[in-house]
């Protein structure tokens, strides 16, 4: 089986699910990866679907709190940020390289953004502490596999016979 390389060395700081994806789409690039991601946040938080999930609801602070979440940072403010990285992958000359793996320099953006996350804290940040390889363990030639935990039946976890 051919081993291919898509991990994107993106700084622990950002892998969070929202932030940043640290594998590189198989099918698509990244500007198609984007822009469909765009589109399906847009309609995730469109007026429309934010009406649908108010009235869905019954309990009243669950409604509103959907409400609330889709037009914060969590709904409006992570297709404001998807929007910003698409518009970088086509002007920012440093995006597009680290994203196709070309490069291992983190953009710009990126470091600024910790710096800000950090504060005061950024200058005890060690040197390198952004940049690391991402198939470190792998190219370690570690062998060793974790052990699997195993899953019990629920009647078996409620006797106690675990």
């Amino acid at each position: 089986m051919e081993k291919v390389e898509r991990v994107v060395p993106f700084p622990f700081h950002f892998l969070d699910n929202n932030q940043a994806m640290n594998i590189r789409p198989k099918n698509y690039s990244w500007a198609e990866f984007y822009d469909r991601l765009i589109d399906l946040c847009s309609y995730s938080f469109s007026g429309r679907a934010i009406y649908r999930r108010l009235r869905s609801n019954r309990e009243l602070i669950p409604r509103w709190m959907n409400v609330v979440r889709a037009m914060s940072a969590e709904g409006f403010g992570r297709i404001r940020h998807h929007k910003e990285i698409r518009r970088r992958l086509d002007e920012d000359p440093e995006f597009l390289p680290f994203f196709n793996q070309e490069s291992t320099v983190v953009p710009r953006f990126y470091r600024e953004l910790v710096r800000k996350d950090l504060g005061d804290l950024w200058e005890w940040l060690p040197d390198g502490a952004i940049d690391h390889d991402p198939n470190a363990y792998r190219l370690s030639g570690a062998t060793e596999t974790p052990s699997a935990i195993p899953i019990l039946p629920a009647a078996e976890l409620a006797a106690g016979t675990a």
